[in-house]
Parts: C-alpha cells; sequence; structure tokens
C-alpha cells in the first residue's frame, strides 16, 4: 500500500491529467459490454454456488470454472457487492463487477511509473490492450498487475512478498507459473539460496492457503477443471496449433489424435532452452536479465501454447513498457509501433472480422472451449445488450444488401480469417521476441 500511495502523491499535472483521461475512457466504457459468454458461467455458477453456501464446493457445482480460486473469490465479492447496490441495473452491476479490473489497471501504471519511470507508466496507458480486457471482462489484467507487483518485490529482496504475488498471479492464470520458475532459476544463478527459500516459502504456503479449502471440498472435480480441462482442450483461435482445425473447417474429427498433443514436447523443449540459457550461457545476473528472460518466456508461452487467447497478451505488456522505457534511445519506430498494434490487431481487427461479421451475416460461431457452435447475434446482443451502438450498426449493416453480401462472404471464408490473424500474430510475437532476445 506504501508503494501506491508514494505513487499516487507523486503524480504531476500531466501524470494526473493522463490517468484521468485512462479512467474516464474506462469507467464510460466499461460499464457498456462484458463478455457474457463467460460471464454467464461466473453468475449462473460461480455465484449462485456462493448463495446457496456452496462456493467451496463450485468446482463441483458449477460447469464451468477452468480457472484457480482467485478469479472465483474476486468475481463472488464484487457480484455480491453489484447485486446489492444496483438494484438489477445492469451498467451498475457491470461497472462494480469491474472495479478489481480498473483498480489492477491503475495499481500497474502507479507501479510503473513510482519504480521505472514517466515514461513505462505512458507506455502502458498508450497501449490498447488493457482496456480491450476491461470492456471484455477478463482476469487477465489481474494476473499482470501480481506479475508486476511480483517482479518489483523481487528486484527489491523483498523475496517472500515476491512468492506470494506470483502464487497470486498463478491463481489467476495457470500459465503464467512460468514466471515464478524462471525467478527462482535467477535465484538460483546468483547463489541467493537463503533468498530462493524465502521466495518458494511466499509462493507455496499462499499457494496452499487458497487451493486447499477448495481442493479438500471437491479433489476429483478441482483436479479436473482446473489441470486435465486444459490438456483436453481443443487448440483455439490465435494459436498456430488451431491452424489444422481451421483446414478441416473445425471437424476435429479428422485430425489424428496424436496432434493435439503435439504441443507439448514443442513447449518443453522451449522451455528447457530457456532454462538452459539462463543457467548455462548468461553472465549477466542484474535484474534487466531477469527482466529480459520473464518477457522472452511470456511471449514464447504465447507462441508456443496451443491456447491462442487474444487476453493473454496483456500478460506481458508492462514488461514491455518497463523494458523499452529503459532502452528508448535505441528503439526503433516499428518495435513501439508493433508493441502497440498488436493489441488493435487481435483486439479488435479479430473479433470485428471474425464475431461481429458472423452477427452482421446472421450465423453461428465456433466456441472453441465448448466445441459447439453458438449464434453470433445472440452472443453480441448479451455482451452488449440489444439498444448498444454496436448493435446497431450490426443491425443497419445487414438490412444493407450490399454489407450483408460482404459480410456473408467474409464469414464463408472464416477459416481462412482465422488463420491470418493467427499467422501475422504470431509473426508479430516473433519480432518482438527477436527484438528482445538481441539486446
Amino acid at each position: 500500500m506504501r508503494a501506491f500511495s508514494g505513487a499516487f502523491r507523486s503524480l504531476t499535472g500531466k501524470n494526473l491529467l493522463s490517468l484521468m483521461l485512462a479512467n474516464t475512457l474506462l469507467l464510460v466504457g466499461g460499464p457498456t459490454s462484458w463478455n457474457f459468454y463467460d460471464v454467464r458461467y461466473f453468475i449462473y455458477g460461480w455465484y449462485k454456488a456462493f448463495t446457496e453456501g456452496n462456493l467451496l464446493r463450485v468446482y463441483s457445482y458449477s460447469t464451468k470454472v477452468s480457472y484457480p480460486p482467485v478469479p472465483v473469490l474476486v468475481f463472488v465479492f464484487f457480484h455480491t457487492l453489484a447485486t446489492s447496490l444496483s438494484s438489477g441495473n445492469v451498467i451498475i452491476i457491470r461497472l462494480i463487477d469491474k472495479i478489481p479490473l480498473i483498480l489492477s489497471f491503475n495499481a500497474i501504471y502507479l507501479l510503473l511509473k513510482k519504480r521505472f519511470g514517466d515514461k513505462a507508466g505512458y507506455l502502458w496507458l498508450i497501449n490498447p490492450m488493457g482496456y480491450m480486457v476491461i470492456f471484455g471482462y477478463q482476469f487477465d489484467i489481474i494476473t499482470a498487475m501480481f506479475l508486476v507487483l511480483g517482479y518489483i518485490f523481487l528486484i527489491d529482496g523483498k523475496y517472500f512478498l515476491s512468492g506470494v504475488a506470483f502464487s497470486l498471479a498463478t491463481l489467476t492464470k495457470q500459465l503464467v507459473g512460468l514466471v515464478p520458475f524462471v525467478s527462482l532459476l535467477y535465484l538460483y544463478k546468483r547463489k541467493e539460496f537463503a533468498a530462493a527459500k524465502t521466495f518458494l516459502a511466499g509462493l507455496v504456503l499462499t499457494t496452499v492457503v487458497i487451493i486447499a479449502p477448495f481442493f479438500a471440498a471437491t479433489p476429483v472435480d478441482f483436479v479436473n477443471k482446473v489441470v486435465l480441462f486444459h490438456g483436453t482442450r481443443l487448440p483455439q483461435y490465435l494459436s498456430l496449433w488451431a491452424i489444422p482445425l481451421y483446414i478441416v473447417n473445425y471437424d476435429y474429427a479428422n485430425l489424428p489424435g496424436v496432434y493435439f498433443s503435439l504441443w507439448i514436447p514443442v513447449f518443453l523443449v522451449f522451455v528447457a532452452f530457456i532454462t538452459y540459457r539462463l543457467l548455462r550461457k548468461e553472465t549477466s545476473l542484474d535484474e534487466s536479465t531477469l527482466l529480459k528472460y520473464i518477457i522472452l518466456l511470456l511471449i514464447g508461452s504465447l507462441l508456443l501454447n496451443k491456447v491462442g487467447n487474444n487476453n493473454y497478451y496483456l500478460w506481458v505488456v508492462p514488461f514491455l513498457a518497463i523494458f523499452y522505457s529503459r532502452n528508448m534511445e535505441t528503439l526503433k519506430p516499428i518495435e513501439l509501433a508493433t508493441y502497440i498494434y498488436v493489441s488493435i490487431h487481435v483486439g479488435f481487427l479479430y473479433g470485428f472480422f471474425t464475431i461481429f461479421s458472423s452477427a452482421v451475416a446472421g450465423r453461428p460461431v465456433f466456441i472453441f472451449e465448448d466445441q459447439s457452435w453458438v449464434s453470433a447475434e445472440q452472443l453480441l446482443a448479451n455482451s452488449m445488450g440489444v439498444d448498444s451502438l454496436w448493435f446497431m450498426i450490426m443491425l443497419r449493416l445487414r438490412s444493407s444488401q450490399g454489407w450483408l453480401t460482404f459480410f456473408e462472404i467474409v464469414d464463408t471464408a472464416s477459416p481462412v480469417i482465422h488463420v491470418f490473424f493467427a499467422i501475422t500474430y504470431s509473426l508479430s510475437l516473433l519480432y518482438l521476441y527477436k527484438q528482445i532476445w538481441r539486446r
């Protein structure tokens, strides 16, 4: 708390104006939408379990709980607050539900500004991904906040607190567990064995305290939904591993069973390579080295894991902001442009040419997690409302025969469009990876 209050007091007029503009956008735009396809599980599964006294049994009670406990606890707390204060007004409900996301956005800015300077803070504010994740209601911004906090605690020598923060990040989104892993390797490489033990204590203790009650209540369902589900789910969206699914037009039965596990050895080889480089080849052991390897590991994870959700890019954004703020003199304009454009490419354009186009065409979209087709129009209506600007634009475009024909063609070409976005996203990440690697 002292770090946040100190950062807030240090805001100048220009800093404060930038932050106020960002928050105005969040407070005005945030309540207008959310990804209702996911949120419905949160409301009718997680929150209902809580209201019926089954919160600790939520992994058995709810149809889908693919997250560890932190998102469940965060959503249930704020949705309880929202339902008690909103009188059923969906705008107020969305706003209150998004309070932890908006707070995380501001916390990241304050942490970056205080610890790494104004440039890092501005680089965070100008990247669109944070705003898009909040508009869609995804927990990734909470993950990113805990990752930044864990990194700062680590380089400041607060190893127990670093372990706590990294644990909370991992208990929000599992894949980022690689960040505490590489942090532990970093401490080992520096021969800070006592620090590594303290770090591990914070990491393990926090994980056990939060997981234990849920695991004890329904151990089998907890493991099935938090761990095994991610092993059996289809490759999806922007992942290169999803391209064969697009080629067979989502008919995954036509793909050999071994294909769905091919990503695992490739991913493990990458992690082993990063481990080898850090432990055997790296000679520099300052905090910039840790930052570099965190970025490389996160970008590599986005490239090689089979779940290519666009919101995952947010995990690496604050670390890129730190890195670029330290290298502004040698930063190429195309690097900064790529850092920002990736968010627009996968956060807006991807959704426009897939879900929105299908909604205009009056056709369904394929939901990889559930292996089912759903109405794109209904998805848009539930997420934004039938009186929203985007829904009215969709209806207006559909009423024009020319635009309707155009979007029907786009929807028919949906597999090709998915492939295009998966490849261009991966090439952009690869470019960022290469530039970080060279420095």
